[in-house]
């Protein structure tokens, strides 16, 4: 297959000879990655895995241009535990906090079953395939965050199936939109932000956000 490292870091060039932004040759990137990922499906072991390893993005950019800073996460952790708001208001952000404080997809949240969560010596942690990529996650929920998607767990262990049903993508991203505009935050708001979010705000506090190759 002709989808070389060398051939990505030409591509790279060439974006940043024309003299594309960072934000463009970042968007550029990301669209020869979704092809490399179709090309993987399709060819699998004839396209090499790790073509994309040189490239580093500025300290979290990929993500600060999508996710949450945590003053945004604190309104709606504040929004969840006003008594005054309606339940299904509070579901809908604490569905969306959840996927901040773990980093899941839409489709992934979805998927979810009582057998993903595991205690391993007292901790418990997140396993799953991921339903997009079909590679293995393994959270620990303990350790992120101060606990706070155990937490959400454990509030909804009993509405469970409710709970990890988000609906239609659209409308559930036209929801989280209007609730977050009336607390007062003002980007743009969708499902996959909440996974920018937990990129960034662990990048910001030093945690690696990729496994390391052995």
């Amino acid at each position: 297959c002709d989808l070389t490292e060398e051939w990505t870091r030409n591509f790279y060039r060439w974006s940043v000879n024309r003299g594309d932004s960072e934000a463009t040759v970042l968007k550029n990137m990301q669209t020869l990655k979704v092809f490399w990922n179709v090309a993987k499906k399709v060819y699998g072991n004839k396209v090499a895995d790790d073509i994309f390893d040189w490239y580093r993005p500025k300290t979290s950019y990929a993500f600060k241009q999508k996710g949450l800073d945590d003053d945004d996460v604190r309104l709606i952790e504040n929004f969840i535990f006003n008594p005054e708001v309606k339940p299904k208001h509070r579901k809908v952000m604490e569905q969306f906090l959840f996927m901040c404080y773990t980093g899941c997809r839409f489709s992934d949240f979805n998927s979810l079953k009582k057998e993903n969560f595991k205690y391993d010596n007292g901790k418990l942690w997140l396993s799953y395939v991921s339903v997009k990529t079909e590679t293995p996650v393994h959270i620990p929920l303990f350790a992120l965050f101060d606990g706070r998607a155990e937490q959400l767990l454990c509030r909804h262990w009993n509405d469970f199936e409710d709970f990890f049903n988000l609906g239609c993508n659209g409308h559930y991203n036209q929801q989280i939109q209007k609730i977050c505009k009336n607390i007062g935050i003002t980007k743009r708001i969708t499902c996959h932000v909440a996974r920018h979010t937990c990129a960034c705000r662990l990048i910001n506090k030093d945690v690696p956000v990729k496994k390391k190759k052995k």
